[in-house]
């Protein structure tokens, strides 16, 4: 009756009408125009379910017939009325049947199939009329027509009459039913006792719905005790019940006003009472699970009882009906005033198969189910028995267990047990993995590299969960925290396990192992060649060892000038882009945590002294002999500065090529 989890009953509808039209497609265009069609009926009762009848659809209907559905653009609330609250589009089951006039096989005229008489005007005629009840008929009420026509006329006669349920014995349980009606059978839905039909109203309408009447023939003076259960499809249809004696007096109901009828007349306990929108809502009124009710009458004399019922809300979602099936057992209250004693070990939380010990001690037992859930009940034979429970067949969370016993007078044990399915172990999660060092990654062997001061955020979760141990990776057990600090400093380098087991009340146990590499030592650097100080000139190999198992770079500096390389062991260099003198090489390298170390070696370029000082050499010699000493040696100065400056243009370009 709510739309959204409203905790108000019927305070949140979301409602819509059913039209039926008769369209004429004037302009044979295939499109509908509001002047091509003719409302035949309409159905707007304020509820779950519409439904709208059409007699002689053949005689209203002269063109085609067309389905309009209208949603309530509005919420409604049956206690406030229409609300400001845009009604949201919602899904429906659309349903249509069709009747034809069938044989009525339960009555004969003159001892022939025909229920038709012709008598013309002024005429008179006589008849007799029989009725013949099969053996498989359900009890209720049947009615029918005996047909009377003229040339101008006709006119049908109302035939009804009553197939009461026969109890001639007690203590034995009768059945109103048709166990092999079909809904999909359209003769079945108008014409059987078996099923129930008919929408509710709840806007000013108690009578909408429809009534349903059986009658009890108890034959057997000492009954005492009529015990009476219902069941039917639909967890959200509902049914009030009614009892009445012989004499026509209500002496029993499913839903009893109490003091409210005495106080203010109120006459059921289902009912709503009037508020602005109307007067003709009512609560659920089930007292035997989702879809079944129970009713006890007293029976203080034998005759005709009479069971009626009204279907106050009504949801078949697929049909237009709702199959009945009514239980009826006749008793006889003795002086046996004590119901059975129900003892059942049951435990707390279950999973998997759970054996239980049912032990009903009673004088007088006759009937012993139990049932889960309001499922349907399993009949145990031994007041002392032995059951098991497939847990794995129920959904995990709160589950009933009930025991129904009954003796041989009547009296009712119905003791119901709680208990907990768990068949799913606990989940565990680490996350939220942090290093004081940078953030961790993963190796090849699915291992977290870290290093320094770890926070772990441990999440176990569990409905029934009882407790979870930590073993950290030195052996120390910690239990039920959830936020954990380890100090890797503390372990040695190398793989380490973090180990999670979860417990719940249940019996369900889960593991979960974290694996670290930790990582607290930076890479081993050293230089192979050439030695400190060396002279060098030309192609420079620099040969380098690097030892780590982490190892994310190495790089090669030249006076600070970093580059990164591949870590083969070997770089060369032209020292040709040197400026002749000392200068620095450094092996830098950097593991995956961060972690760096280097080791350096000084150089002594030599590569353009030799050629300068050969120049002047040559410059001198050929000076001398020409006779031009002094003007030479200005040229040499002039050439050794030029010389000079271009190797330092060289150096410069080398080096930022180098970076």
């Amino acid at each position: 009756m709510n739309t959204s989890r409203d905790a108000i009953y019927a305070n949140e509808l979301r409602i819509a009408s059913l039209y039926a039209y008769d369209w004429i497609d004037k302009d044979g265009d295939g499109k509908v125009s509001y002047d091509e069609t003719a409302m035949i009926s309409r159905a707007g009762a304020w509820g779950t379910v519409q439904q709208l009848l059409i007699s002689e659809p053949f005689k209203r209907i002269k063109g085609n017939m067309l389905i309009g559905i209208y949603q309530v653009p509005k919420v409604f609330s049956f206690w406030l009325g229409m609300s400001d609250k845009d009604s949201e589009a919602f899904d429906y089951t659309l349903t249509l049947a069709y009747y034809k006039r069938d044989r009525w096989g339960m009555l004969n005229i003159n001892g022939e199939d025909e229920l038709r008489l012709s008598i013309e005007p002024h005429g008179k005629a006589t008849f007799r009329a029989s009725i013949s009840i099969p053996e498989d008929v359900v009890e209720g009420i049947y009615q029918g027509y005996i047909t009377i026509e003229s040339s101008k006329q006709v006119t049908n006669i109302p035939v009804s009459f009553i197939v009461p349920l026969d109890m001639p014995s007690k203590d034995v349980p009768f059945m109103i039913n048709k166990s092999d009606i079909s809904r999909d059978d359209p003769l079945n839905l108008l014409y059987t006792n078996a099923l129930m039909q008919g929408s509710f109203d709840m806007f000013s309408r108690y009578n909408a719905g429809e009534w349903k009447y059986y009658y009890l023939n108890v034959r057997d003076a000492s009954v005492n005790t009529l015990s009476i259960k219902i069941t039917w499809e639909n967890e959200f249809s509902s049914l009030s019940v009614f009892v009445l004696d012989p004499k026509g007096d209500i002496v029993a109901s499913n839903v009893s006003a109490g003091v409210f009828k005495e106080f203010i007349n109120w006459p059921s306990n289902d009912w709503l009472g009037r508020s602005i929108s109307g007067s003709g809502a009512f609560y659920p009124a089930q007292n035997n699970g989702k879809n079944s009710t129970v009713v006890y009458a007293p029976a203080n004399s034998p005759g005709i009882y009479t069971i009626m019922m009204h279907n106050t809300l009504f949801h078949a979602k697929d049909s237009f009906t709702e199959p009945l099936s009514i239980e009826v057992k006749p008793s006889t209250i003795l002086a046996d005033t004590k119901p059975p004693s129900v003892d059942v070990r049951i435990p707390s939380y279950a999973k998997g198969s759970i054996d239980l010990s049912i032990n009903v001690r009673d004088e007088n037992l006759e009937y012993i189910s139990y049932s889960i859930d309001d499922s349907m009940p399993i009949v145990v034979s031994d007041s002392n028995a032995k059951v098991s429970i497939d847990t794995t067949k129920l959904d995990d969370g709160l589950h009933t267990l009930t025991i129904f016993s009954r003796d041989k007078v009547g009296h009712i044990s119905i003791n119901r047990y709680t208990f907990y399915v768990d068949n799913t172990p606990p989940s565990i999660e680490v996350k939220g993995i942090q290093s004081s060092a940078t953030i961790p990654a993963l190796t090849s062997s699915n291992a977290y590299l870290v290093s320094g001061v770890l926070k772990i955020s441990i999440d176990v979760r569990d409905a029934t969960l009882k407790n979870f141990n930590v073993i950290l990776p030195d052996g120390k057990v910690i239990e039920n925290e959830h936020d954990i600090s380890i100090d890797t400093s503390m372990l040695s380098d190398g793989e380490h396990e973090l180990r999670v087991y979860a417990y719940d009340n249940a019996g369900n146990s889960s593991e979960s192992v974290l694996r670290l590499m930790v990582d607290n030592t930076p890479p081993r650097v050293s230089i192979v060649s050439p030695a400190d100080m060396s002279k060098v000139s030309g192609l420079l190999e620099v040969r380098y060892e690097v030892d780590d198992q982490n190892l994310k770079s190495v790089a090669i500096a030249i006076d600070g000038n970093a580059k990164t390389v591949d870590p083969t062991g070997s770089y060369i260099i032209d020292t040709k882009g040197l400026i002749d003198g000392e200068h620095t090489i450094e092996v830098i390298a950097e593991d995956m945590l961060g972690h760096k170390s280097s080791a350096l070696v000084n150089i002594n370029a030599v590569n353009y002294a030799p050629v300068i000082e050969a120049e002047k050499e040559a410059i001198r010699v050929s000076a001398k002999e020409q006779g031009f000493q002094q003007g030479t040696l200005i040229g040499i100065s002039v050439g050794i500065a030029v010389g000079i400056g271009a190797m330092i243009g060289i150096y410069a370009i080398r080096s930022r090529a180098n970076r």
